[in-house]
């Protein structure tokens, strides 16, 4: 788990931290595939942990965190598919290859607020939904490499943070905000009112229990 003091592991028995040698231990975001230990930290950008090599990479360029400071400002990492993972920063996306390691840099539209991406739904291989802070719900073409808004996801959730989605393919689109759980048909392209939680209990997350029930995590 990441966490504000470095790395916490839990073995079934006990917690043991590790922040020792880390570039920066405040983790806002945690991503393991293969050999490698993505982290999304608060004043380091993107940090990838090669654990075969026990070394720490930094992935964005110099020249990059020159260009836009506020890169340095991870939020939030996630694979994508077998090609990408994205990480977020204030006001931008950060799009890596996983193979080269190249960092893509693409702008969050007409935003002029310390905005940042909080969850990812993927629809298809190069199409994602992002869910914002601020900026309702956006949607990114990692073949155009272009993040833009859509008719009418991103301005019913402006100003209420979009923590997760869920596909059901019976029931739609579960989308789960600062301000309760909304469900969204994509062929009607209706949002509908599910739970308004008590003030300061968002949805967080939702887990897949089984066949008939979809467990919501809250705040």
């Amino acid at each position: 788990a990441g966490t504000e003091d470095g790395l916490n592991r839990f073995n079934g028995y006990e917690m043991k931290v590790f922040s020792k040698n880390l570039p920066d231990d405040h983790i806002r975001g945690l991503e393991y595939t293969r050999d490698t230990l993505w982290l999304a930290t608060n004043t380091k950008a993107v940090v990838a942990y090669v654990l075969s090599q026990n070394k720490y990479i930094s992935l964005v360029k110099p020249t990059q965190f020159k260009q836009n400071e506020n890169l340095n400002y991870s939020y939030f990492i996630k694979v994508l598919n077998k090609d990408y993972l994205l990480a977020g920063s204030i006001k931008s996306c950060m799009l890596i290859n996983r193979k080269t390691l190249d960092v893509t840099v693409i702008e969050l539209p007409n935003t002029s607020m310390n905005d940042y991406v909080l969850s990812v739904y993927k629809k298809n291989e190069s199409t994602f939904l992002l869910g914002t802070f601020f900026s309702g719900i956006l949607e990114l073409n990692i073949q155009k490499q272009r993040i833009q808004k859509l008719p009418v996801l991103t301005p019913y959730f402006v100003e209420n943070p979009v923590y997760s989605m869920y596909n059901d393919k019976s029931s739609g689109l579960y989308i789960g905000t600062e301000k309760g759980l909304f469900q969204y048909n994509s062929t009607s392209k209706e949002i509908i009112s599910l739970y308004e939680p008590n003030e300061k209990n968002a949805i967080r997350c939702f887990y897949e229990w089984n066949a008939n029930h979809l467990l919501v995590g809250c705040y």
